[in-house]
């Protein structure tokens, strides 16, 4: 009888629950932020080097660039929902900061940062557009930093990533989402996936790392360190183009939604 009551309760949508992970041993978070980190350095190293085959001795206009890449925050935004009986999950990459990235160096005018993206049919490279209407947006903080500091937060450019395929019919509602975040969502983030939350119906599950004084937190940036260092010393070296690494293997992360509050 308990069952059958329970059973018979009306669902409710529209929560948010954080996780927060300390430590990562099996990579069951730093998995997916890492090809978030990928799916945006990875293109961005191209794009560089096209924008300045010009010049000679970009070694230092290189750290310049990569030094975004360790202050940005990562994100993807796992998207699942049921389509035909079947379920589909569409993940949303996201990276704080301006985008493209800032160039940094003078000179013709470069390529289409667009050009570069990899990205897969079930891939979507999480930004804002001039074009969407939306009542999602940034919160004003009292931080001591411009009114509009946050309009360029990971965690924003990825629920105004889904909401647009929502709106588009690319994806339909009823789904869930589940994120990874590279550390705890500030005050406007939180208050933008709440909004989203809210307004679509949708669960989410957000997964983030402590933040940088966590030991998944340092993983995450030694991994960053690393690429950027091997980066350039590829295309400094003569003779040598850049060579993306390749994509970490993928984990068992059958179990992360049952994970505790802390770790």
């Amino acid at each position: 009888m308990i069952l059958l009551a329970v059973a018979g309760m009306p669902a409710t949508a529209g929560e948010v629950k954080k996780y927060e992970w300390t430590y990562d041993y099996d990579d069951i978070v730093l998995w997916h932020l890492h090809l978030s980190f990928l799916h945006h350095a990875i293109p961005s190293v191209e794009w560089f080097l096209s924008a300045t085959s010009h010049m000679k001795g970009n070694r230092h206009a290189f750290r310049e660039f990569g030094r975004q890449f360790f202050s940005s925050t990562f994100a993807s935004f796992q998207y699942t929902y049921t389509l035909n009986g079947m379920e589909h999950t569409r993940t949303y990459y996201a990276r704080s900061g301006e985008d493209p990235p800032r160039l940094g160096v003078r000179g013709p005018t470069p390529p289409l940062y667009s050009n570069y993206l990899q990205v897969q049919p079930t891939e979507v490279h999480a930004t804002l557009l001039s074009s969407d209407e939306s009542a999602i947006t940034w919160t004003a903080l009292k931080d001591g930093r411009p009114a509009d500091a946050r309009r360029n937060d990971a965690e924003l450019k990825a629920v105004r990533s889904i909401e647009r395929d929502l709106i588009n019919g690319r994806v339909p509602s009823g789904g869930e989402v589940t994120a990874f975040v590279s550390q705890p969502m500030c005050p406007s983030c939180e208050m933008a996936v709440r909004m989203f939350a809210l307004q679509y119906d949708i669960d989410v599950n957000v997964n983030a790392l402590s933040g940088d004084g966590g030991w998944a937190s340092q993983r995450f940036m030694r991994k960053r360190v690393a690429f950027f260092t091997s980066a350039l010393g590829s295309v400094t070296r003569s003779g040598s183009g850049f060579r993306p690494p390749t994509p970490p293997p993928s984990g068992d992360v059958a179990g992360y939604c049952t994970a505790p509050l802390s770790y």
